[in-house]
């Protein structure tokens, strides 16, 4: 369990944390900063400008350097009825309840590569035609902007997926064969992207 203790200095405006404990799951606070991360609370509720704000957010599910992943409540969820078919084709909403919320740093912005360039207007269809791709690959399927004090930062909305494979692979009867599946899941994956 970690602590975290502040120290206070009232002659500055400038403050000092220390945290005792182990902090690799933890981002540091100096990426609260202009281009760093954008600053979330569990219970804020989180959308694009000018939408509606439908994510509610949950717990943090992970940190990395330029971003943040949350887990939310899609507010906007309908249960199907009992016996109702859903054709996802036409869901304008996310399919879940539970979604991955991925907010990416504000200097991740404008870099000119990876994901935030994935999606330049929000309104694109994300999933791509390719059924191969989509079997391998997660794709987000919603993306909006918002701004913060931190800057403007990319948003992605994820299906709410498992635990990541070196936490999990431990606990297997026979990791090995499972490494081999993965593995050759993920080649046949860089495969079908290179084509």
């Amino acid at each position: 369990m970690n602590s975290i203790e502040v120290d206070e200095d009232p002659t500055e405006n400038d403050f000092s944390l220390r945290l005792d404990g182990p902090s690799h799951s933890m981002e540091k606070i100096q990426d609260y900063k202009p281009g760093g991360h954008h600053p979330v609370h569990i219970k804020d509720c989180l959308g694009g400008k000018g939408e509606e704000e439908r994510y509610y957010v949950m717990n943090k599910l992970a940190t990395g350097h330029s971003s943040n992943v949350w887990l939310c409540r899609d507010l906007d969820y309908e249960v199907p009825r009992e016996g109702e078919l859903v054709d996802p084709t036409t869901l304008t909403a996310a399919p879940h309840r539970y979604v991955a919320l991925k907010i990416l740093r504000g200097d991740a912005f404008h870099t000119g590569q990876g994901e935030a360039d994935m999606v330049r207007d929000p309104m694109t269809p994300l999933a791509p035609d390719d059924q191969l791709l989509s079997k391998y690959l997660c794709f987000p399927f919603a993306a909006f902007l918002i701004e913060g004090p931190n800057g403007n930062h990319r948003c992605f909305v994820y299906p709410l997926l498992g635990p990541r494979v070196s936490s999990v692979i431990r606990m297997l009867p026979a990791p090995e064969r499972a490494l081999k599946v993965i593995c050759n899941q993920a080649v046949l994956a860089l495969d079908t992207m290179h084509r």
